[in-house]
């Protein structure tokens, strides 16, 4: 099942081990990929789309909550610390939305490396809207 959404565009109905979920996929480089929870095959709600703009509105603010965790952890794969201005070192890859928007559940934010355009991903993976972990994934 596919649905066009006013603020995510094209979504296409996945079902995954955790259930049902939307994904819009990033055709196009600086494109976002985004998976948002679902209930059956409910669109995205309200709360998600806002979590979708509190976290987007501000990405200097977002970025912020992780900026520790990813300078550690790009110093350690690129042997070298991220730009001043983050953006040189990072863009944002994806983000996954979880049920009603909830910080309280599991989400993540993803950033890509442009670093040498290694194609790296740091994935900031969320719990109780805490950051409780960074992987990285080529």
């Amino acid at each position: 099942m596919t649905i066009q959404h006013e603020t995510f565009g094209v979504l296409l109905l996945k079902r995954g081990k955790a259930g049902p979920y939307w994904l819009h996929e990033a055709d196009a480089d600086g494109e976002l990929a985004i998976s948002i929870d679902a209930v059956g095959s409910a669109a995205p709600t309200e709360s998600q789309v806002n979590f979708y703009r509190d976290v987007f509105d501000d990405i200097d603010a977002t970025y912020a909550r992780v900026s520790k965790y990813l300078a550690l952890e790009h110093q350690k794969t690129h042997r070298k610390p991220v730009a001043v201005d983050w953006r040189q070192t990072f863009q944002l890859g994806g983000i996954h939305i979880p049920l009603d928007g909830s910080r309280l559940l599991p989400w993540e934010i993803t950033f890509e490396c442009l670093t040498d355009r290694s194609g790296f991903l740091f994935t900031c993976h969320f719990e109780n809207d805490k950051l409780v972990h960074v992987s990285i994934d080529t």
